[in-house]
């Protein structure tokens, strides 16, 4: 393929990126109006795009690709004898390559593509995550869960988009505090927490006041170490200390007075028991289903699950929705291993590295990865895991003469 093809392709798949959230917003609308989906197809075409663009330089991984989902799909049809079965048995594994797929993708980049590419991609879809809260605010879309509780705005998902904001917003935190424009970090810091508060969801609440005090905490440190505190790293300490109790206070008097948040947290803290609570119910789901695996599982079934005819076996129940304990079920101890193997090999990678951006990185990949332990619909997230795959690749970004990715700046 010529390079005037590749630069046409590039720039459509970077619109593509653009609208990638409205679309999904768009596609929660016509869910609950008229049961309609356009997103499948929508993101089927971006992730054409990205292999079509990469797959020269990243052949070996993508061949490896076809044949963990070719394998897992004879294997599964071995057990079932059901071509259909075996197949909608793969939907989660692909759903993870979508990580794998926007990894390998940006990752092979140049620098000054990435830069361009990730930072377009992560600004405008932060702009319209806040835009699809605020109107949510004024009372457009649906709830996040029924009696009028919590706000979503028009999407239909709302654990994937959590772990969306989340990332995105921590993106943009990482670029504003390395670059010192603290003014703008504290404003998309606030902002999560505050669209964490509207939706009145566990993970984004408690996720963005991790990442927030985090990263606080790493650059103040890291100033502190290399002697380099000034002006402006003071006054933003002192304003933090200042804010955030204001901050965590309206949260509650939001969660308290303006929506039903607590009487449903009373109401299933006193109706089940605490552990229970905290999980709301997936370890009674989690329970049942190792069960299941320890007790019925063949040893085929335990090296490489069985699809979805495990879900089969309960009547009230097709996924857990932790997602170590669904992929455990459905790919086995292998499926397990190529998922998680791949997730704390880019952890363990940004770990050894010098830079303060790979601990920026690292503190959300953590994030997301506990929330995988505790959670579903992350490391198979349809949502979400296009920026799952564009916050590994930070650490994999080519180099360009002595730059590298600790480089970006963020220039208003």
């Amino acid at each position: 393929m010529n390079k005037k093809k590749l630069i046409i392709l590039e720039k459509i798949l970077l619109l593509g990126l653009i609208f990638y959230v409205p679309v999904d917003i768009m596609n929660g609308f016509l869910i609950e109006k008229f049961n309609i989906s356009i997103s499948l197809f929508y993101k089927f075409s971006i992730v054409f795009l990205m292999i079509l663009l990469s797959v020269n330089k990243k052949i070996v991984q993508y061949f490896i690709i076809i044949n963990i989902l070719i394998l897992l799909f004879l294997i599964h049809f071995l057990i079932s004898e059901n071509f259909l079965i075996s197949v909608l048995g793969l939907d989660w594994m692909i759903k993870f390559m979508l990580i794998f797929i926007s990894y390998l993708y940006f990752s092979s980049l140049n620098l000054k593509q990435f830069k361009r590419n990730s930072l377009i991609f992560i600004k405008y879809s932060f702009l319209f995550y806040a835009f699809n809260f605020i109107i949510g605010a004024f009372g457009f879309g649906y709830n996040t869960y029924s009696n009028n509780e919590g706000v979503k705005g028009f999407f239909y998902a709302m654990n994937e988009v959590a772990i969306g904001v989340l990332i995105c917003g921590g993106i943009l935190q990482m670029i504003f505090i390395s670059s010192r424009y603290y003014l703008l970090f504290l404003f998309v810091s606030f902002l999560v927490i505050f669209i964490g508060v509207l939706s009145s969801t566990k993970v984004m609440f408690i996720g963005a006041l991790i990442v927030f005090l985090s990263f606080l905490y790493i650059h103040v440190s890291d100033s502190i170490n290399n002697k380099r505190i000034n002006k402006k790293t003071f006054f933003l300490f002192i304003t933090v200390h200042i804010i955030l109790p204001i901050l965590i206070l309206f949260s509650f008097y939001y969660a308290y007075y303006l929506t039903n948040i607590f009487d449903r947290l009373q109401y299933f803290y006193n109706k089940l028991d605490i552990l229970t609570f905290v999980f709301s119910n997936r370890n009674v789901y989690a329970k049942m289903a190792l069960d299941l695996f320890l007790n019925n599982y063949n040893s085929i079934e335990i090296l490489f699950g069985s699809g979805v005819l495990w879900t089969y076996a309960f009547n009230d129940i097709n996924m857990v929705e932790i997602d170590l304990i669904d992929f455990l079920m459905s790919y086995g101890l292998f499926g397990v291993f190529i998922t998680y193997g791949f997730y704390i090999f880019i952890v363990l990678k940004n770990q050894f590295k010098k830079r303060i951006y790979y601990r920026y990185t690292n503190i959300i990949m953590i994030l997301v990865l506990c929330i995988s332990l505790t959670a579903g619909h992350v490391l198979n997230s349809g949502h979400a895991g296009i920026f799952l795959g564009l916050l590994m690749s930070f650490c994999n970004a080519k180099r360009r003469k002595n730059e590298d990715i600790g480089s970006i700046k963020y220039v208003p």
